[in-house]
């Protein structure tokens, strides 16, 4: 897949967890995202609450968006352990990643053998930017990562792994489950609570959600080509995402998306 989840300057909300979920307190919570949803009524006038808050003067807020990044120019400039953990997710990503360093770790020296990454074995210089979509500076000098950050145009997107406030990107701690993309962040504050908390919520939406997810892409694929009636439609796909289609076998899911196509298709 060619997505990257990445936080821009403005707003975000946050959802509080239970760390100790089991499958069926997994099904509860996901129950209880889905309750604004409720089609009978029960809930038809609950709206969640969004809650602002403010923030000091300097600070920033950040708006979250999925790029797609791919064949997008990335150059990466450091060959360490943080720039090893910045490229495997521009790789899961399908970035075309160029990486600036006199020397790479072990790993990503084998990433450039494998012709996975490029790479330019020499120090920084301002025209190493040139023509990138994205720029991350990923020394552990501060001199070399504020000398990338000054080459950048406004219209690049930039992160400085040091220097969050120098950013005008930064990424998430993050995790992928098929489709479903799950991101934690504290606006470059405390990076290692973020990927705290991405660690127990990749317990809580386990392997299982990946093929849920996919089961859920061609149910809804078969329900917009298979039924006419727009309140038909509506109340199928909103019976798929019951946590009863969660907990079944992928097979049960299957029989039972078959059971409402044909019930629907009848009843028009």
């Amino acid at each position: 897949m060619g997505n990257l989840g990445l936080f821009f300057i403005g707003k975000k909300i946050s959802m509080p967890f239970r760390s100790d979920c089991t499958k069926k307190r997994m099904a509860n919570f996901f129950e209880v995202i889905l309750e604004p949803f409720d089609l009978k009524g029960k809930n038809a006038s609950h709206q969640p609450e969004i809650v602002s808050a403010k923030t000091k003067k300097g600070d920033h807020m950040y708006y979250s968006a999925i790029l797609n990044m791919k064949g997008k120019k990335t150059v990466v400039v450091g060959g360490g352990k943080v720039a090893e953990r910045k490229i495997k997710a521009l790789l899961d990503a399908c970035a075309d990643i160029t990486v600036v360093s006199p020397d790479l770790s072990d790993h990503l020296l084998r990433m450039h053998q494998e012709k996975k990454i490029s790479w330019k074995q020499k120090t920084f210089e301002k025209d190493d930017v040139n023509g990138a979509f994205l720029v991350i500076a990923a020394t552990n000098e501060r001199e070399v990562n504020e000398q990338v950050y000054q080459s950048c145009e406004a219209h690049q997107l930039i992160n400085v792994v040091d220097a969050p406030e120098k950013s005008n990107i930064i990424m998430p701690a993050t995790f992928k489950r098929g489709d479903l993309i799950i991101s934690v962040s504290t606006s470059g504050k405390v990076p290692g609570l973020a990927r705290k908390l991405k660690n127990s919520l990749a317990e809580q939406f386990d392997e299982h959600f990946a093929d849920y997810v996919e089961f859920l892409k061609e149910g809804r694929k078969r329900v917009l080509e298979e039924i006419n009636d727009p309140e038909q439609k509506r109340m199928v796909l909103h019976q798929l995402l019951d946590k009863s289609f969660l907990e079944a076998s992928n097979e049960e899911r299957h029989k039972q998306l078959e059971m409402l196509l044909n019930a629907n298709r009848s009843s028009e």
